[in-house]
Order: structure tokens, then sequence, then C-alpha cells
């Protein structure tokens, strides 16, 4: 059983369901914009928890299994409905709840606000191609060209931990080739 204690992000998914709750019933009984409000908040919190740094702790147990519902696709009651109405594309709103314009803020304030595509191109040159003399496992291929990816992202770590591993999968290739060799 998880501890009781009520962390932000307990507060704001029980805040939610409640708001949920609400603008199900709100909706039967014609007032829609409660219906409205709750999208904004759904997108809020999961904007809130899925883009802070690191692990994010929902330590009350109905409202992770609330979470659960409304994220990546909301299949909240108020999702199901949302999804009826919105259904048609020329709407813009996908099965995660987000305006094509929201998309493009989350983009803006989410990515382009620590790299543009200059950057990651340049990133690229500079890092360049890895050629070698002699072939390569297929599976290094794409290992080398994601370490470049990452890098060319300012993804330092997740550069050097792929690093690692082409390094240790093509040391260990070329044990094989010496062994099939003796």
């Amino acid at each position: 059983m998880r501890s009781k204690t009520e962390t932000p992000y307990v507060l704001m998914v029980r805040r939610l369901e409640k708001l949920c709750d609400s603008a199900y019933s709100d909706f039967f009984k014609g007032k829609f914009e409660t219906l409205s409000e709750y999208q904004q908040e759904r997108n809020k919190v999961v904007e809130k928890i899925a883009f802070d740094p690191g692990v994010s702790i929902i330590t009350n147990d109905k409202a992770m299994n609330f979470y659960k519902k409304i994220y990546p696709e909301d299949k909240s009651k108020c999702g199901k409905l949302i999804h009826a109405i919105y259904a048609k594309k020329e709407f813009g709103i996908g099965p995660h709840g987000f305006q094509r314009g929201e998309i493009e803020q989350l983009a803006i304030d989410e990515f382009y606000s620590w790299i543009c595509g200059e950057d990651y191109i340049e990133n690229l040159l500079e890092i360049s191609k890895l050629t070698l003399t002699i072939d390569v496992p297929p599976k290094l291929h794409h290992y080398i060209e994601e370490a470049r990816c990452c890098y060319a992202l300012q993804n330092y770590l997740a550069a050097c931990a792929l690093s690692r591993t082409v390094l240790e999968a093509f040391s260990l290739h070329l044990c094989d080739l010496l062994e099939k060799k003796i």
C-alpha cells in the first residue's frame, strides 16, 4: 500500500478527478462549460507531470488509478465524452487530448527552449559520421546513429551510455572475429 502523503501531484490529480465527476454530470444537464474546464485542467495536469524533470511520484492509489485513466490517452468518462464530441478530424484533438495548437506551443516551450533545428544540424556535423575500414554488425549501425542523434540533441549522458554499449558490442564482435581466425 502506498503512503498517504499527499504530494502536489496527488492533489492535482484528485482535484481533476472531482472536476471530471462534476463535468460528466453537468454535461447531461446541458452545462457544457465544465467539460471544457475539465479538458483544460486535464491538459495542465498531464503537461505538469509529463514534462517535470525526473520521476513523478503519485503516492495515492486512487490518484494513481485516475492518472492512468487520463494519460497517455484520456479514457476517463469525460475523456470518452470529449473524444466522441471531437472525433471529427477538423477539430484537431488527438487521442492524447491536446489540440494541434497546444502541441505546437508545448514544442516551443519544451523542445525549442533548449535546442533548435540549426543547433541540431550543427551538432550532427560536429560529431560527424563514423567511418570504418571494416564491417560491423548491422545492429551496431542503429546504436551508433542513435548515439550520434543523442549527442546532437545535447543528451550527452545518453550518448555516452550508447557509446559504451557500442564499444562493448564491437569488442565482442572483434573477439568473435579473432576466435574464428584462430
